[in-house]
C-alpha cells in the first residue's frame, strides 16, 4: 500500500482524532508541510483522519490531493501592503474564511492545526486560536512575512529556519529553530531517471530553471533572451509555470532545452539531474538545493513585492553558495552578467563544487524530524 492510499484511508474513519493542515498560495507553503507529514510517519497517516484548509483552487488542492488528503476550501482575501479597492472586497472574503474555519472546527474539532503560512493560513489560524484550539506555524524565510506576524498571535509554538530569525519574534513566545522540512523523496531523485525525462544524454552540464510552482516572469524573459547563447554550452530544463507555458515549452527549435509548466513527482529526478540551477530565492527552494547541494544563481522577487526572497538570497550569498542577481538593486550584480556566469560555472566543475560544499553549513536535512518532535508534544498521548 503506498503513502497516498493510506492517507485516503483515514478519511473513511470518523471516530479517529482529526489533524489539520493549513498554508498556501505557492508549492512552497505546502511541500514542506508534506516533508513534516513524512517525518510523522504511516502509522500516524493510519492513525489520525487528515484535512487541509486553503483557498479554494488554489494550487495547493491539487498538490494535496495528488497525496490523498482530504481538503477544505476556504474563501482567502490577499494580504496586500499597499491601498487597492480591492482590499474592501478581499476582507470580506478574510471575515467569511474565518467564520466558515470556525464552524468547521466547530463541528470536527481538530487536535492540533499545523499552519505553514501563506495569506490563506490565517483564516483557519485565527479560527483555531479562538477556539484554544493548539496552533504551531512554521515560517521558512529568514524573517517573518505579514501572514506570519499576525498568525504568532495565535500560535503555541513558532518554528523558525535558522537561530538568527529568533529576534524578530516576541519574547512570550516559544519560539524554535527547527531548520526547514523537506520532502523525503526530495533525496531520493536519480540523476539518470531526470536525464531521460528530459531526454538529454548528460554529456553536457545541466542547467535547471525554476521560478517557483507558478512561474516566473522575470526569469523566463531573462531564458527566452539568452536562450541560444546558454544553449551552446549546457543543457537546459525549465519549469516554466502555468503563465508562460506556451511560449517556452516548445523544445522542437531548441536542441538540448526541455520545458514544462510544473513538475511535481518527478521533480526530485529533475532537481538530481541539474549540475546549477537557476532560481527564485523563495526558502523552500532555497533549503531543497541546500539539502541537495546545488550551485545556485538567485533572481529574487523585488524588495517591494517580496522583500523575504532578497534577505534569503543574500544570506546564501554570504555564505558562499549563491550568487545574486537583480535589475535594480544596487546591491547585487545586473542580470546583464547573469548568462556570463552561469555559462563560466557550466564550464567549471571545481567552481560549482566550491560553490555546493559550503550549503551543509547553512541548511541541514532534519527539519521535518524536529518540527514533527514538537508536533508530537501536543498529540493526546494513547494516539501518538
Amino acid at each position: 500500500m503506498n503513502d497516498n492510499t493510506q492517507r485516503s484511508n483515514t478519511r473513511k474513519n470518523p471516530s479517529r482524532p482529526l489533524m489539520a493542515f493549513t498554508g498556501g498560495g505557492s508549492g512552497g507553503h505546502v511541500f514542506p508541510a508534506l516533508g513534516v507529514l513524512d517525518e510523522l510517519g504511516s502509522d500516524f497517516s493510519r492513525k489520525y483522519r487528515l484535512i487541509w484548509l486553503g483557498s479554494s483552487g488554489g494550487i495547493e488542492e491539487r498538490i494535496v490531493t495528488e497525496q490523498g488528503i482530504n481538503f477544505k476550501g476556504l474563501p482567502a482575501g490577499k494580504l496586500r501592503r499597499y491601498l487597492s479597492l480591492r482590499n474592501l472586497f478581499d476582507a470580506l472574503k478574510f471575515f467569511s474564511g474565518i467564520v466558515l474555519a470556525l464552524l468547521y472546527f466547530l463541528k470536527n474539532r481538530p487536535v492540533l492545526l499545523f499552519s505553514k503560512g501563506g495569506f490563506v493560513s490565517v483564516a483557519p489560524v485565527i479560527a483555531a486560536g479562538l477556539l484554544g484550539i493548539p496552533v504551531i506555524s512554521h515560517e521558512s524565510d529568514v524573517d517573518p512575512g505579514l501572514a506570519t506576524r499576525i498568525n504568532r498571535r495565535f500560535t503555541k509554538v513558532q518554528c523558525i529556519p535558522f537561530p538568527e530569525s529568533a529576534r524578530f519574534y516576541p519574547a512570550g513566545l516559544r519560539v524554535e529553530t527547527t531548520g526547514n522540512p523537506v520532502r523525503k523523496d526530495i533525496l531520493r531523485g536519480e540523476r539518470s531517471q531526470g536525464l531521460k525525462i528530459a531526454g538529454f544524454d548528460g554529456t553536457r552540464p545541466v542547467l535547471l530553471v525554476q521560478g517557483g510552482s507558478l512561474g516566473a516572469r522575470q526569469i523566463n524573459s531573462f531564458i527566452r533572451e539568452h536562450r541560444e547563447e546558454l544553449l551552446a554550452h549546457m543543457d537546459i530544463i525549465h519549469q516554466t509555470g502555468e503563465k508562460d507555458s506556451q511560449r517556452l515549452s516548445s523544445t522542437e527549435d531548441f536542441q538540448g532545452y526541455f520545458a514544462r509548466p510544473f513538475f511535481s513527482r518527478e521533480y526530485p529526478h529533475i532537481l538530481a539531474a541539474a549540475d546549477l540551477v537557476l532560481s527564485r530565492s523563495g526558502a523552500g527552494s532555497l533549503w531543497e538545493l541546500g539539502i541537495t547541494g546545488k550551485p545556485s544563481f538567485f533572481i529574487p522577487l523585488t524588495e517591494g513585492a517580496r522583500g523575504d526572497q532578497m534577505r534569503n538570497a543574500r544570506y546564501a550569498e554570504e555564505r558562499g553558495v549563491a550568487r545574486v542577481f537583480h535589475q535594480k538593486d544596487p546591491g547585487c550584480k545586473g542580470l546583464d552578467e547573469l548568462a556570463g556566469a552561469l555559462i563560466t560555472a557550466a564550464g567549471d566543475a571545481e567552481l560549482r563544487k566550491t560553490m555546493a560544499l559550503p550549503w551543509s553549513e547553512v541548511v541541514h536535512p532534519h527539519g521535518g524530524r524536529n518540527i514533527a518532535e514538537i508536533v508530537r508534544e501536543f498529540l493526546p498521548e494513547e494516539e501518538v
